[in-house]
């Protein structure tokens, strides 16, 4: 097995990973809309809907993911803080932005369309009520929101608070949190000590009440699955990334047991990628230019694709068509709408947003790069 095809110390691209990122994508998309209406009866249609519901694990992988690109990210580039932390927010909130505006708009509408739905499945009840607490504290849920740090906020504070205005954000806040304590991480990593006391810390938080999935405590373990992936792909035996793994393990135990199948998942790609005996072909498909593409769309698919099933939702009950009807309606306009709606953002939004962010920076960067050696031969992380 070629472990340094994962590391890749040339900082090229991993093909695999983009097309995971669209597969991961559209398996959120189709689970989400199964949990609104359901896949009828039968055993083929009772597993295939169980495995699409099982959405929740694509985000895991989505996370573990995250901590393997922002590691190799910050250990090839060496970008300066601010420039770090510049291009990650440019990556994040101006499609984000867009996405809470018109959400927030829409409140009404989705209120209508939950209330008038023929589908009575807890997930639906449970979205109404999320609903009904950002329309009834639009204001409290708007100054967490804004600055993503809506997953951060107990919720015995503010019920709700990190699912009311855009739901599908949890993870984003999630990812924004993670962006802002990677570079600590980073420093932790210098030594065992340090090491220590960020992991004590994190073990720390993931015991704190009233926090949910979108609360870092909650999910550091994920990224430090990915993390640890990227230190063992470039240095082997490394006693942090063994240290990051058994640190994870244990708070996995504590945290969430589901995202053992998301750790299995991953597992199963990166030995793939780094051709594993038998598992080439998964590395080949997850490589193939149309996953790709929609690889390269993924954050636009997964932030957009409630405002069409929500669309569609509220049109068909209004014009009164029949549940199986509308379940047919749900399946093609969510998935057709969220396509289309992908492209326009990821490239009027998304793709300039991020281009924005590196022409900001690109002083800081410059400078950055000047100043340390090629990267490649050394790195961020010291190599014991």
């Amino acid at each position: 097995m070629n472990r340094r095809a994962l590391a890749r110390p040339d900082g090229g691209v991993i093909a695999a990973f983009d097309g995971l990122r669209g597969a991961l994508a559209w398996w959120v998309v189709l689970g989400h809309i199964s949990h609104t209406i359901g896949l009828g009866e039968g055993r083929f249609g009772a597993t295939l809907s169980a495995l699409l519901r099982a959405n929740l694990i694509a985000v895991d992988v989505f996370i573990i993911l995250s901590g393997f690109v922002i590691l190799r990210l910050l250990d090839l580039s060496r970008p300066a803080l601010g420039a770090y932390l510049a291009q990650r927010a440019f990556r994040l909130f101006p499609l984000y932005l867009c996405v809470l505006a018109l959400s927030v708009a829409a409140l009404p509408m989705m209120q209508t369309a939950l209330t008038m739905t023929p589908f009575e499945t807890g997930r639906n009840a449970l979205r109404l009520a999320q609903v009904e607490s950002g329309v009834t504290n639009l204001g409290a849920h708007l100054l967490t929101h804004l600055p993503l740090l809506q997953g951060a906020v107990p919720h015995h504070l503010l019920p709700h608070t990190a699912y009311t205005l855009v739901g599908q954000a949890w993870s984003v806040s999630l990812e924004w949190q993670f962006y802002l304590l990677a570079p600590l991480c980073l420093i932790a990593l210098r030594s065992g000590w340090r090491l220590g006391v960020l992991g004590a810390v994190l073990l720390g938080a993931s015991a704190l009440p009233g926090f949910e999935s979108g609360f870092i405590g909650r999910a550091w373990p994920m990224f430090a699955v990915g993390m640890a992936t990227y230190l063992w792909a470039r240095d082997g035996g490394m006693w942090p990334g063994i240290g990051l793994a058994l640190a994870a393990g244990a708070a996995l135990v504590l945290v969430s047991p589901r995202v053992g199948a998301g750790v299995i998942l991953w597992g199963g790609v990166c030995l793939s990628v780094m051709g594993a005996g038998g598992l080439g072909w998964i590395a080949k498909g997850l490589s193939a230019r149309a996953l790709r593409t929609q690889g390269a769309r993924s954050y636009s698919i997964y932030l957009t694709h409630m405002l069409p099933l929500y669309a569609v939702m509220w049109g068909a009950a209004a014009l009164g068509v029949e549940p199986s009807g509308q379940a047919v309606a749900l399946w093609i306009g969510t998935v057709a709408g969220t396509a289309a709606l992908s492209v326009l953002t990821y490239r009027g939004i998304e793709r300039p947003g991020i281009a924005m962010g590196r022409w900001l920076t690109s002083g800081s960067a410059s400078a950055a790069a000047s100043s340390v050696p090629a990267t490649g031969a050394s790195g961020v992380v010291p190599r014991p």
